[in-house]
């Protein structure tokens, strides 16, 4: 997989030189938010950083907002990976915003659930758990599984920070019968992990 992500770089690094050679902006923009997330998935998340801001910088130039908010919230998942919380919530904060403006529940979703990681990260457990309790009823709406199991998850470490143990029983068990529908192993054995540390 690591080489995979390797290829993707390369690709999107040369693909990202010949959309700016014919002066194609909104195509550099996605191509730069590719780049950004690639980077992201192998696990460089300083290198993250120039191609998401470039592509937040070419959105705004050609006014394409949905993007803009895509952009937005790819660099506040960038400064997540660096675990620079109070910049992570200033970026996830404006593509909140955004999405509501432009009443994209989808991408508010997203970045609701990842201003839930930053306040985690701080330890704002109270912000945390609404940040995640909004998430997961956004996602819960929209009924995507994967991504509605995965704000469970998370919201039974805050409850369970919180000392909140039966909620978080309540969030794991529902997350990991979620995990095992969509045979995703890996995660599924993380829910029942966190499960067994309150056994």
């Amino acid at each position: 997989e690591q080489m995979e992500q390797g290829e993707a770089i390369g690709f999107y690094e040369e693909a990202l030189t010949i959309r700016q050679e014919i002066g194609d902006c909104r195509g550099e923009a996605q191509t730069a938010n590719n780049l950004a997330n690639a980077h992201l998935q192998s696990g460089r998340g300083a290198e993250a950083l120039d191609p998401a801001n470039r592509a937040l910088v070419l959105q705004r130039e050609v006014g394409h907002r949905y993007g803009e908010g895509v952009a937005l919230n790819n660099l506040g998942e960038t400064y997540l990976a660096l675990e620079d919380w109070d910049r992570a919530i200033d970026w996830l904060g404006q593509a909140r915003a955004l999405f509501a403006e432009l009443g994209t529940r989808h991408g508010e979703g997203y970045a609701l659930h990842n201003l839930g990681q930053a306040f985690l990260g701080l330890s704002r457990l109270d912000e945390a758990l609404r940040n995640f309790q909004d998430a997961l009823a956004i996602r819960q709406a929209s009924g995507e599984r994967h991504v509605q199991a995965v704000t469970l998850l998370y919201l039974g470490r805050t409850q369970a920070r919180l000392g909140r143990y039966a909620d978080a029983e309540r969030s794991w068990t529902e997350a990991s019968a979620i995990f095992d529908e969509l045979e995703e192993e890996a995660l599924a054995a993380d829910t029942r992990a966190e499960l067994a540390t309150i056994a």
